[in-house]
Order: structure tokens, then C-alpha cells, then sequence
């Protein structure tokens, strides 16, 4: 099911969000009736729930002698990228009342790329009855090198939710908002999770690549009807409209 995290911030329901597929991802997702969360460290960003160096050090210096981890930050982050790192699953929206040239061209193969609209709302409505219990929240985009802790931190659990809800500042242009599965400590075997849930609750309308021709469009109205979910509104970006009629 759904839950929130104080730690982080959340746009209200009506907010309009969108997620990239090539084809193929596409094509998945209606096959499977799911959404697919990546294994964090299978993405192509190496720096996906990586800790800012001076959140290390911080943890280094003020964790009780509990801790096995005291004094050894070297230790602390090795157990991140074996354990803990790998034991998140992210599922991922662009946050915008519009489509993003930007985000077609990166997240598309060639011409054959499709883009789903939904809303926050929807999207925690179908989480609600979830077998996995699932955190929402925005992307900061932070510099990492930069960070320190905020005055007043008091001695906290050193695996933080936040690290895996922000990233770098150069990529403040996806604008991100995140759904993210967490699972036990163990060794992960899965590059990612099927989350099965109402494709027709959480869908508002498909959109097909700018520059897609007409094969595309039928193709994909074909498939769509095939898999049960006739009544899903398919259309052309408008971004590929051309000026002067």
C-alpha cells in the first residue's frame, strides 16, 4: 500500500505526471498489468542512492558505540552499495502539465516512443491495494559534493529514505517524482519488481513519439485492444504538429 514519509515532500493529487516507455517497455506493462520498479543499482545513473560524502562522515562521527560502524566510514559505505542500495526498487514520473520534447527524445527509441499520463491521485489510488508497501515522494536535486548536514541534526538511523529521493543537479530537467519499494536485506537475485495493479485506473490517456507515422498508431491501437484495454484514449503528441495549416 501507499505511505508517506515526512522526510519528504509531495505534490498534490490532481498534479499531472507522465512516464516515458520505449515500445517494447510498453508493450511489457500490458502484457504484465504492472509497473515495473528497476532495481536501484541497475540504472544507468551510478550515482542512484549513492551518500554524499559528508553524510558519511557525519554518521563516522556521531553514531553511538553501537554502532559497528563508528569511525569507519569506508565500512558504512561498502555495506550501502552491497545491502542496502540494492535492496530499493524505483518506479519513476516526470512531474509537468505538459509533455517534454526533451524527455521523448531521451527516453524513446527512434520513432516508436509512447508516453502515459496519469495523476498523483491515480497513481496512489492503485497503490492503495498493493501486495508491497510503497513511498512516494519529489526528487531534490542536490550537490553532492556540497551537502552537509542541516543544523540541529540529531543522531539519526544511518539507512535513510532520503539519499534515494535525490539526485544530481544536472538532472533537474526530469523534474522527478518517485515511487520506491524497499525490501529486506538480503541478496538480491531480481533486477526488478512486476507491481501488479489496475492499468485502467492509473491510465488517463497514451500518447505516441511526435514524428510516429500512421503504422505506429494503428499498430499500437491494435495492441491495445488486443490486451483488454480498448477504452484507453490513444493519441498523437502534439508536439509534432506542424505550423501553418
Amino acid at each position: 500500500m501507499f505511505y508517506e514519509s515526512p522526510k519528504l515532500s509531495i505534490p498534490t493529487e490532481d498534479t499531472i505526471i507522465w512516464h516515458y516507455y520505449t515500445f517494447t517497455e510498453f508493450i511489457a506493462m500490458l502484457v504484465e498489468g504492472a509497473l515495473f520498479f528497476c532495481r536501484v543499482d541497475k540504472l544507468k545513473d551510478q550515482w542512484e542512492g549513492v551518500y554524499p560524502k559528508g553524510m558519511l562522515d557525519w554518521w563516522a562521527e556521531n553514531l553511538g558505540d553501537s554502532s559497528s560502524f563508528q569511525g569507519k566510514p569506508s565500512d558504512l559505505k561498502d555495506f550501502l552499495s552491497a545491502k542496502v542500495i540494492p535492496s530499493h526498487f524505483i518506479n519513476s514520473w516526470y512531474i509537468s502539465e505538459h509533455e517534454s520534447d526533451a524527455m521523448w527524445r531521451i527516453y524513446s527509441e527512434n520513432s516508436e516512443g509512447i508516453a502515459v499520463k496519469s495523476t498523483l491521485g491515480r497513481l496512489k489510488q492503485v497503490f492503495q491495494n498493493a501486495s508491497e508497501e510503497i513511498l512516494i515522494g519529489n526528487i531534490k536535486y542536490i550537490d553532492y559534493n556540497q551537502w552537509r548536514p542541516p543544523i540541529g541534526l540529531e543522531e539519526e538511523e544511518p539507512f535513510s529514505v532520503e539519499p534515494f529521493f535525490w539526485k544530481r543537479l544536472g538532472f533537474q530537467h526530469e523534474n522527478e517524482l518517485r515511487a520506491i519499494i524497499k525490501r529486506d536485506w538480503i541478496d538480491q537475485k531480481d533486477n526488478g519488481i512486476n507491481l501488479k495493479i489496475d492499468l485502467r485506473e492509473l491510465i488517463d490517456s497514451v500518447y505516441l513519439f511526435p514524428d510516429s507515422k500512421d503504422w505506429f498508431f494503428r499498430l499500437v491501437r491494435t495492441l491495445i485492444d488486443k490486451f483488454g484495454y480498448g477504452d484507453l484514449e490513444l493519441k498523437r503528441s502534439s508536439l509534432g504538429e506542424r505550423p501553418w495549416k
